[in-house]
């Protein structure tokens, strides 16, 4: 029995766009960010989703935002929560609210 919540065989987290995505990882090579936002409400998502979190339409769109916000709070985790993401680097979670 293992220590470790996560599959054997796990793959590596991976910041490659798909087909969801694509629009992020478009504006973070221009140095602008985009974030998800329902045309049909007008609600802002994040993490991108296919249908709307509010009113689940699927007519959803991306805005660019300023980048300016409140920092509520962040976390930068010092070791892996799993062998194999190892060596893979640090990352930081910020908890924002954009005006």
């Amino acid at each position: 029995m293992s220590d470790f919540y996560l599959p054997e065989g796990l793959p590596a987290p991976s910041a490659a766009p798909d087909g969801l995505s694509q629009p992020y990882w478009d504006g973070t090579r221009q140095e602008r960010l985009r974030i998800q936002k329902c045309r049909g409400c007008g609600a802002w998502q994040w993490g991108p989703e296919w249908i709307c979190h509010r009113c689940h339409s699927f007519d959803l769109g991306w805005e660019e935002v300023s980048g300016r916000g409140r920092i509520y709070s962040y976390q930068r985790p010092h070791h892996p929560v799993h062998p194999a993401l190892a060596g893979h680097g640090a990352y930081v979670v910020v908890l924002v609210a954009l005006p």
